[in-house]
């Protein structure tokens, strides 16, 4: 995954297989995305992105979980 994608390829999902989705619009014309990507073990990576309302990344950060156990 290139991190220095830009809001567009992220949220379009352009830059993986999978399609980040709006997770949430918060006060000031911010927006959360999200984007899971599931591991061959059992894993889940979970990206998530907020953006203002210029579309420029504010935070960023990766939530691991393991699922089916």
């Amino acid at each position: 995954m290139d991190f220095g994608q830009t809001q567009a390829q992220w949220q379009c999902g352009s830059c993986c297989a999978a399609k980040a989705d709006l997770l949430s619009e918060l006060a000031g014309g911010r927006r959360r995305y999200r984007l899971d990507v599931p591991g061959r073990l059992g894993w889940l990576a979970r990206y998530l992105k907020e953006v203002d309302a210029n579309e420029v990344t504010v935070r960023f950060w990766q939530e691991m979980q393991v699922v089916g156990v």
